[in-house]
């Protein structure tokens, strides 16, 4: 019967969602359309949430659009007072890059969406300017 439980279990703790390890919910308003992976995003208030294995959930307030992000582990020199989404913006269109949480030098790189690689090749040249919004 202990054997016959052990696959249960397991089941049971992979459905529980990667980010109830990770309470830190930051909010942001970001004040322009955006791009976040395959998502565009209307301006408005935000939640973010980066759980420990990089994975980063972008959502609205009232949860009725979302996107999950894989990310990459980038560090600051220095330790930033206030958190920040960080943009690229390539004409009027913004693509989600960086977030940093605030007392943590560790943030998360968000590789190019394909909107933003297509964006950059058909332009010939990736001119982008960095962008950022304060969370609160």
């Amino acid at each position: 019967m202990i054997k016959h439980l052990a696959p249960i279990i397991l089941m049971a703790a992979a459905a529980i969602p990667v980010f109830a390890a990770d309470p830190h919910e930051l909010t942001a308003n970001i004040p322009f359309h955006f791009t976040a992976g395959a998502k565009t995003f209307q301006p408005g208030d935000y939640v973010v949430t980066r759980n420990l294995t990089g994975v980063i959930k972008i959502s609205s307030v009232d949860r009725t659009n979302s996107a999950f992000l894989i990310s990459t582990p980038v560090i600051a020199s220095t330790v930033p007072k206030t958190g920040l989404l960080v943009f690229h913006r390539s004409g009027e269109r913004y693509f989600l890059w960086e977030v940093w949480e605030p007392g943590n030098n560790s943030g998360s790189e968000v590789p190019p969406s394909k909107a933003e690689g297509e964006r950059q090749s058909r332009s010939g040249v990736p001119a982008r300017a960095r962008v950022s919004v304060a969370l609160r």
